[in-house]
């Protein structure tokens, strides 16, 4: 709870533009609550005897931390302030739903190699396009500033062509993560004999679409040469479908597959 109000505190501060003012007090406070977050997940894996990547619950409260890491790293480049606001409360509705999703009490037996690889990749790609989708957003209400011509302000503000490659290298993060995921998972279940039925397994399904659609958008990128609106837009509603069907999935099996 503490590490979730801090990603909303830094996160105002970031979206309503007052942190020039207290620039060592904000990021103290950045930092406390990302320590905060990796504190408590360390406990937890401690507590079931494995890593937090096993029940819905402490997958999104890592998924949360890997979004709070990037936001640190968006942070890097100039002008960043308006990304920061958005992925530091993007953290927090994901630390969120970390807390209020069921979390798995104890690992009866240490995953394998092949299995953690796998839950990795899944983690690691979706943090990445939760980033690209906080990039890609800021990109939207730029250009929106841009074409009314609301130039107060906008100096502050990164350049749409520094956006754009910024959200490339995240989608390209995602995408090959996603890929070594999926790839992983099902050498996994042919090695340990696991009856996987995708035709009747929403989060395969979820996957396997989620990974289609960002494939288009890098072919789309890569061939037709669309970037700007295009690329960001692919972003938005990837993510924000993704996050929606993962819920639904929660709501319908408490769990990843039913």
């Amino acid at each position: 709870m503490i590490a979730l109000l801090g990603y909303l505190a830094v996160g105002a501060v970031s979206l309503w533009g007052s942190e020039g003012e207290r620039p060592r007090a904000i990021a103290a406070l950045r930092w406390a609550a990302i320590s905060v977050h990796l504190a408590g997940l360390a406990a937890w894996a401690v507590r079931i005897g494995g890593l937090p990547l096993t029940g819905p619950g402490d997958t999104f409260a890592s998924l949360a931390l890997l979004v709070g890491l990037g936001s640190l790293y968006a942070r890097r480049f100039e002008r960043m302030d308006l990304v920061s606001g958005l992925l530091e409360p993007l953290a927090a509705v994901l630390l969120a739903l970390g807390l209020v999703l069921p979390s798995a009490h104890a690992v009866d037996e240490p995953a394998g190699a092949w299995l953690f690889v796998h839950v990795a990749g899944m983690v690691v790609g979706s943090a990445a396009f939760a980033v690209s989708f906080g990039i890609s957003v800021t990109w939207l209400r730029v250009r929106r500033r841009l074409k009314t011509k609301k130039l107060v302000g906008l100096s502050r503000l990164p350049s749409l062509d520094q956006l754009d490659k910024l959200n490339t290298r995240f989608v390209v993060l995602g995408f090959a993560a996603l890929t070594v995921g999926i790839s992983i998972g099902g050498v996994f279940a042919h090695l340990d004999g696991v009856e996987t039925m995708a035709g009747l397994d929403p989060t395969i399904i979820t996957t396997l679409l989620l990974w289609a659609w960002y494939a288009v958008a890098i072919q789309l990128r890569v061939i037709s040469g669309w970037r700007g609106r295009v690329a960001a837009l692919f972003s938005v509603v990837g993510f924000a479908v993704m996050l929606v069907c993962f819920l639904l999935i929660q709501l319908a099996y408490r769990g990843w597959h039913p």
